[in-house]
């Protein structure tokens, strides 16, 4: 029998861990033959279902999340009309009510409840013998058998029994996308809107096979490895000695890790704060600042710990943090989220995300969404729309918001403006987000695409209309992380030599270029490429300063600075 594991991923770059564990799995079958077909949600459904039907399998089986349980009902449709098969779904979708997504998706013929190592191999035999899987198996249900699903949650898996899911042979496949890898199961915290609140206690592989595993990464130069561990640091003396194996194996493989920041000691902050830079990514929830509604959904905040944990985190610059809001909980305001979102600004992580409440069946967040107000969307991902304290207007708002917080804060492309107008003009961060909506709202420009160049225009044209002249500091930002050379629209602020000037300037000191790596031994015209001389209005005095770009790839990065002893005449309006 031919069985074809479906991944669904949210996006190309993604991969599908539950797709590689029920490959395993299934070749561990007798009988089975299995392969594993990734597709995305971006992916032309025509496409897509060609990709499966070129299979020709006898069961097809789709691990259904918020995020692709619409695509793959639509998918599976398609799939049924050409092609006789088996349909069996599962994953947190399907899991935390099989009744009603057997009930909302007719075209599936079982579906399965809870951990699928438990019940692949089962599953696969009992389809592959002709017999009925739900009449043997405890957590297969079909559409014959829906009254006799349980709603008990389901077992721990027993990591002890836990296979590595991937291969030297297979692991070509991986190339170029993020990785997901688990060391434990379950979760140590009851946070309300969180499936995994109610998963009980924790399952942990052995720290010895860890440390094998994470050596398999290694080796084959995974980029970037995310541990899906609801809560990496919930066993502190196991993830020191994980964090420690890296840094003392570690080649070039970056590792992602969720994080609590309250249940730091300052031995796993130091490890972290002193590691090789960009062998940690760390994704610290703080959720809310809100402490009645931190009361509400279970979550043990402490406000004073998370901020000092994280500046150290941040001091040297070496960790890549990414801190994580939910607007629309019980009981938040939008003036509480809004101090939530100026606290995490100024503490400059270098990602903010503004998510919005998301109300999963299986959560005690479902059953309690009356009582606290809350109406969200009938259909995935259920996401809230209003709540007894915050409309739906105002939602739109955060909506927009969280957009352009995306593009302004989380791209780092506007760091220097954004310190100058939040500390310098003293204007807090929400008001700046909430005014640069308005004006994005009133031209038109939500639901463009926009380009680098295009941010930059129009967060000047903004700042203008506002009162402000910050084109100093857009200068700096777009030499910082776009290009040495200024566009037109920003060359008001600054000075620059003439070309000729440059040459002369280059040919005359060569020992100051020698400072520089990258430009050593290059010619005059190599180093011309990756330089650029501005005397800039109200910064740096109005001394000229050389900025050189070190990166011998195109990776943004911060220019370095030095001073540039240089005597030109101005080509722009002279400096103020």
């Amino acid at each position: 029998m031919r069985a074809v594991i479906c991944a669904v991923n949210s996006s190309y770059i993604h991969s599908s861990l539950a797709a590689a564990i029920i490959y395993n799995d299934a070749m561990k079958t007798p009988n089975i033959d299995a392969c594993i077909v990734e597709l995305n949600i971006n992916e032309n459904p025509a496409t897509a279902l060609d990709k499966l039907y070129s299979q020709q399998g006898d069961v097809y089986l789709f691990s259904c999340y918020i995020w692709n349980i619409n695509y793959i009902k639509a998918l599976v449709s398609d799939l049924k009309k050409v092609h006789s098969c088996i349909v069996v779904i599962g994953g947190p979708e399907v899991s935390h009510s099989p009744s009603y997504a057997l009930s909302s998706f007719a075209e599936a013929d079982y579906a399965v409840m809870g951990n699928a190592e438990y019940t692949t191999r089962e599953l696969l035999f009992y389809l592959d013998s002709g017999d009925r899987a739900d009449l043997f198996l405890e957590n297969v249900y079909s559409h014959e058998s829906i009254d006799k699903i349980s709603d008990a949650p389901a077992a721990i898996f027993d990591f002890s029994t836990r296979e590595f899911p991937y291969s030297e042979s297979t692991f070509g496949r991986f190339d170029g996308k993020i990785v997901y890898y688990e060391s434990m199961r379950g979760c140590p915290y009851s946070c309300t809107f969180c499936l995994s609140g109610n998963s009980g206690s924790l399952s942990f592989v052995e720290i010895q096979q860890v440390e094998e595993e994470i050596m398999f990464f290694i080796n084959n130069k995974a980029k970037l490895v995310k541990f899906i561990d609801r809560t990496f640091n919930a066993n502190l003396s196991r993830a020191k000695r994980i964090v420690r194996f890296i840094i003392e194996n570690n080649i070039s493989t970056t590792f992602h890790f969720e994080v609590c920041l309250n249940s730091f000691d300052e031995e796993l902050t130091n490890l972290f704060a002193n590691a090789p830079k960009g062998y940690f990514q760390l994704e610290a929830g703080l959720q809310s600042v809100n402490q009645k509604t931190l009361g509400i959904i279970k979550r043990k905040t402490d406000i004073v710990s998370f901020r000092k944990t994280l500046h150290s985190l941040l001091e040297n610059d070496n960790v890549h943090v990414h801190t994580d809001l939910i607007a629309m909980l019980p009981e938040e305001t939008l003036e509480s989220f809004f101090y939530g979102f100026d606290f995490l600004f100024y503490l400059s992580p270098h990602t903010i995300q503004l998510g919005f409440l998301k109300v999963l069946k299986g959560t005690q967040m479902y059953a309690d969404a009356d009582r606290h107000g809350i109406v969200y969307s009938s259909e995935p991902p259920y996401e809230a729309l209003k709540t007894s304290k915050i409309s739906y207007s105002e939602k739109t708002l955060l909506q927009k918001i969280s957009f352009l917080t995306e593009k302004y804060f989380n791209s780092g492309l506007f760091s220097e403006t954004l310190n100058a107008l939040c500390i310098g003009k003293d204007i807090s961060p929400h008001s700046l987000f909430s005014m640069l909506s308005e004006y994005f709202t009133k031209n038109g420009l939500f639901g463009m695409s926009h380009s680098q160049k295009s941010l930059f225009m129009h967060f000047q044209s903004f700042i203008a209309e506002s009162g402000h002249d910050m084109d100093s500091y857009l200068a700096i930002d777009y030499i910082n992380t776009v290009s040495l050379r200024l566009p037109s629209f920003l060359m008001g602020s600054v000075r620059e030599p003439q070309k000729s000037e440059v040459f002369d300037y280059i040919n005359n000191n060569a020992s100051v270029f020698a400072g520089f790596p990258t430009l050593q031994s290059k010619s005059a015209k190599e180093i011309y490429k990756r330089i650029a001389i501005y005397a800039i209005k109200g910064i740096f005095g109005s001394e000229p300063v050389m900025f050189v770009d070190e990166m011998e790839d195109k990776t943004r990065s911060k220019r370095k600075r030095a001073a540039a002893n240089i005597t030109f005449e101005a080509q722009n309006t002279s400096p103020a």
